[in-house]
């Protein structure tokens, strides 16, 4: 079983509405790494799923791993549960990678608010949803991947899990402004650098998230549409694509400097010490 153990030897754990997709998309196409056909592999925080053992988890996952030098999944809840990072540790050693990208987290609280809008699966107000989270969050384990708004960007607190059992030095964090919207080129370069993989010409064009890809499914459907003179139908293709149909409001300043000094600021200060970044400036102060 030891060869088996260190074939799995990369996660990305983080965070949900930080790129993680879009990593999934590109990562995929280089020919030294291995990911799953499912984005998420959820193992490790599915005790159903962790219960059926190591061998069940590679035979589902990763039914060719002799094939590349780097295997893992990208599974952003991985980040969220304290049993995880240890799970880990003792399925697969210490030399494990990790790769988080952290977020403004009051940018991704917002994003993860209206997906879950957009999807209906939300219906109380977000001041609501947050006072009602930690009940939330001792329900199932759906309920919890789900509602997690505040303790998804409690990203110092997900970091010492991990520490406990990992060294540093195996870690990357990425910062999602930087790594991903401004210079995604960059951001996967410092992938590379820090699995010491081959540069790969990646294809930047694909589609990367839910919204690019309804919109790509939405532009393919209105050509072939326009070629065959149709005009009905649409509004059954319309309906299957439920995130197009609500509108992300922008997130004011007021409500993010609120959310920023009353739920999220004693942890970017201890994730500041953590990642030796200022966070501060960068999140709060943006200056």
């Amino acid at each position: 079983m030891s060869a088996q153990k260190a074939a799995v030897n990369f996660f990305c754990i983080g965070a949900q509405k930080a790129g993680t997709t879009t990593l999934y998309h590109l990562l995929s196409q280089h020919p030294k790494v291995y990911l799953p056909k499912e984005k998420e592999a959820h193992f490790f925080d599915d005790d159903t799923e962790y219960n059926k053992g190591l061998d069940y988890y590679l035979e589902r996952y990763f039914p060719d791993q002799a094939k590349a030098e780097w295997m893992g999944t990208i599974t952003p809840s991985y980040s969220l549960f304290e049993k995880v990072p240890e799970r880990i540790k003792e399925s697969l050693g210490t030399k494990v990678k990790f790769i988080f990208i952290l977020r403004n987290p009051v940018e991704r609280l917002w994003s993860q608010y209206h997906m879950n809008l957009s999807l209906k699966r939300e219906s109380l107000s977000l001041a609501d949803a947050i006072k009602a989270e930690k009940k939330r969050m001792q329900g199932s384990l759906r309920h919890q991947k789900r509602y997690s708004y505040v303790n998804r960007g409690l990203y110092a607190q997900q970091i010492e899990y991990y520490l406990e059992y990992f060294p540093k030095e195996n870690f990357l964090f990425l910062d999602f402004q930087d790594d991903f919207v401004s210079n995604l080129q960059n951001g996967i370069k410092k992938i590379e650098e820090f699995l010491k993989l081959e540069h790969h010409q990646y294809d930047f064009e694909v589609s990367m998230n839910a919204f690019q890809k309804n919109g790509k499914r939405k532009r393919i459907f209105n050509r072939i549409k326009r070629k065959l003179g149709l005009s009905a139908g649409f509004k059954d293709f319309q309906a299957s694509n439920k995130k197009d149909k609500i509108a992300k409001p922008e997130l004011s300043p007021e409500l993010e400097e609120e959310l920023l000094n009353t739920i999220f600021i004693q942890d970017i200060k201890r994730l500041e010490s953590l990642t030796q970044t200022d966070y501060y400036q960068r999140w709060v102060l943006k200056n």
